[in-house]
């Protein structure tokens, strides 16, 4: 217990590492929001029986998520403000933001007066790309339709019905390969149930608390497959 100290960092993995890594991005993470609030770039939500809702950004370790509202014809151009005060923040502390797709993107959804023209403008006429200069480099923002986020895709359509099958098939799939160990009747149900949720539902249901309501078609779907393979581990057939 006590101040680690070291002149070069720490190995990756090791335990001093997550506190660092914790304690110097929620410096960057405070600065960013700070600047947010300097350039008047906070989103809000309204109510009705209370004050507008400051809305804050989503943070796990380095995967961040900023809420973004304003009226459609105004979307655009907003997310690419707070992504240049993004960068320029990050810059300052030694960062580079990566704006391949599937990093540093944006999933607009565009709603009520203005929507539909706002939507055709941005990836009919610009082809989901917005390019914008900082300090004399053009950068490509690309705004998309699906992204993935802590595992889980999600889209401007908001139906998860492509993600929920492929879950489902990773644990059925998952399932035929361990069969031979979960079937095998020298092993102690409860082993087989720690190897059950340890190998295949980690993977199969990683980050699933980040999915909405599902509808009934989509929820048989997967509780289906989980049942499956408990039905396999148990040689009990359940109604």
């Amino acid at each position: 217990d006590g101040v680690v100290r070291t002149p070069l960092g720490c190995a990756a993995g090791t335990p001093p590492a997550n506190i660092i890594y914790a304690l110097s991005f929620a410096r960057v993470l405070m600065k960013f929001n700070d600047a947010l609030d300097e350039h008047g770039l906070r989103s809000t939500l309204s109510s009705h029986d209370g004050p507008p809702c400051d809305l804050i950004d989503v943070d796990y370790c380095d995967d961040t998520v900023v809420p973004v509202v304003a009226p459609a014809h105004l979307v655009v151009a907003k997310c690419t403000k707070i992504v240049y005060v993004a960068n320029a923040v990050f810059r300052a502390f030694g960062f580079s933001l990566n704006f391949e797709c599937g990093k540093t993107n944006v999933l607009p959804f565009f709603h009520g007066v203005g929507s539909v023209k706002a939507r055709r403008e941005l990836f009919c006429d610009w082809g989901g790309v917005v390019i914008f200069e900082f300090f004399g480099t053009d950068i490509s923002l690309i705004f998309v339709t699906v992204y993935r986020h802590m595992g889980s895709k999600m889209g401007i359509t908001q139906d998860q019905r492509q993600e929920v099958i492929t879950r489902a098939a990773i644990i059925k799939s998952g399932s035929s390969a361990v069969k031979p160990l979960i079937k095998q009747p020298k092993v102690s149900l409860k082993r087989k149930l720690i190897f059950i949720k340890g190998h295949l539902l980690s993977g199969g249901l990683f980050q699933c608390s980040t999915w909405g309501l599902l509808p009934t078609p989509l929820y048989n779907r997967i509780h289906h497959a989980i049942v499956h393979v408990y039905r396999i581990a148990t040689g009990n057939v359940f109604n």
